[in-house]
């Protein structure tokens, strides 16, 4: 029987938590990577980071960093907010729930 709704689940998209499969791939595919993880232990610890900000405390490049953080807010992991010209980010609660799995 749990066999059968799984498959049921799998199928028509959806996770035990309302997630598609697709919604699953981008929060994995989000901490899938070290920079990614650097960079959100680095929001952890300092929130409201610009790319710039961030790029020079992780010596990554600009376009990279940038790059990173588009993959970390696609995954849900990474929020932005505007502040004139510059975008801060700061951790979702999911990327803390995320962090706090990966200290246990």
């Amino acid at each position: 029987m749990v066999g059968i709704l799984y498959h049921k689940r799998v199928r028509s998209g959806a996770g035990r938590h309302g997630k598609s499969i697709k919604q699953l791939e981008r929060i994995f595919k989000g901490v899938a990577h070290h920079y990614r993880l650097s960079i959100l232990y680095l929001l952890a610890a300092t929130p409201g980071l610009t790319v710039d900000m961030i790029s020079q405390q992780l010596s990554i490049g600009y376009m990279n960093t940038s790059d990173h953080l588009r993959k970390l807010h696609l995954g849900g992991l990474v929020a932005k907010k505007t502040r004139g010209v510059n975008v801060e980010h700061r951790l979702t609660k999911r990327s803390e729930d995320i962090l706090l799995f990966c200290k246990n």
